[in-house]
């Protein structure tokens, strides 16, 4: 298993835990897991959400950034571009459990 699918495996497993034997939720399975982030501990990085261009303070260009919200708003997915053509990838979760924010990073 590569790196991004790691990263995709462990965002899946702690937004949704292990799952059961069923592959695809039933609707109200969708509503509940949807409805379970829904907070405003999950919506304290919304301001992050979107397309930026990356410079630094001197305005040379450092890259580009892509944030979407995945899997019902439970996670934050960052898409890294570098001037020198660098990729990363992080998906950003809140946990409840522990109260704070946890990130798994993957890049090359």
């Amino acid at each position: 298993m590569n790196r991004a699918t790691t990263s995709a495996v462990i965002a899946l497993a702690l937004v949704g835990g292990w799952g059961s034997a069923r592959s695809t939720p039933t609707d109200s399975l969708r509503h509940q897991q949807a409805a379970s982030c829904d907070t405003p501990e999950h919506r304290q990085f919304d301001f992050w959400i979107g397309q930026w261009d990356v410079s630094l303070a001197n305005g040379q260009r450092a890259g580009s950034n892509v944030i979407e919200k995945k899997l019902g708003g439970c996670v934050l997915h960052e898409r890294w571009t570098g001037a020198s053509g660098s990729v990363g990838e992080s998906f950003n979760i809140y946990r409840l459990d522990i109260s704070r924010g946890s990130t798994t990073r993957d890049c090359c």
